[in-house]
């Protein structure tokens, strides 16, 4: 069966999406967000793992919590390697061999990349005052809302390095009124009880060269 995600930046609104998704669609496998269900974030910020230690850490559980029966993810790895890149500061080398360690769990079926992913798109400062709000900054020491900034333009770039993948772009300020939007639900349920896309692809070399000139030195 086919594989749905959520994804957008910190503060984008997908958990919001995934509870009310949840309630439309009460057989759907949804694996929530990690940081949601572990409360990720306050034990990240206690013991500050470098990139690679917080991204062994999410594979894990996506691959733990992912089923042949269908899945929606709350957060998919198409969200994850911009924020990590954005979150950690990462430098262009730092940031190229993520890249590729993330490659190699694509390559060894580790992650799946998703047949329909739901981008929901929103500006930085949104993000950021929406973090602000629920007291969950994604980067209290610096700059949050020019670490949202970052991980928004890394997050597009990623996105234009997909291919043969339906994206479903929808507005932040519009999340609340998905279930309404007959169109969306469709896909996302045809999806779910389609079989898997195999011609689907992610370029990350090309994610590389598109990311180079916006990472520090």
């Amino acid at each position: 069966m086919g594989q749905v995600s959520l994804d957008g930046v910190a503060g984008a609104g997908k958990s919001t999406l995934s509870k009310l998704l949840r309630s439309q669609l009460p057989d759907a496998h949804i694996v929530e967000d990690r940081k949601s269900v572990y409360g990720y974030a306050r034990l990240m910020e206690m013991l500050k793992p470098d990139a690679f230690a917080i991204t062994d850490g999410f594979i894990r559980y996506q691959t733990d919590n992912y089923t042949q029966q269908g899945n929606i993810f709350e957060r998919s790895f198409i969200t994850q390697l911009p924020y990590i890149i954005a979150y950690k500061n990462l430098t262009a080398s730092e940031a190229h061999r993520l890249i590729d360690h993330y490659q190699k769990s694509i390559d060894s079926g580790q992650l799946i990349i998703p047949d329909l992913i739901v981008y929901i798109a929103v500006d930085a400062k949104t993000a950021f005052d929406r973090q602000k709000q629920m007291n969950a900054l994604i980067n209290k020491e610096g700059d949050g809302e020019k670490t949202l900034r970052a991980e928004v333009c890394y997050l597009c770039a990623l996105l234009q390095c997909i291919s043969n993948v339906k994206i479903i772009t929808i507005s932040g300020e519009d999340v609340a009124s998905v279930l309404a939007n007959k169109k969306i639900m469709v896909e996302i349920d045809r999806t779910l009880s389609a079989s898997p896309n195999n011609n689907k692809s992610l370029d990350l070399d090309k994610f590389k060269s598109l990311i180079s000139d916006l990472l520090p030195e």
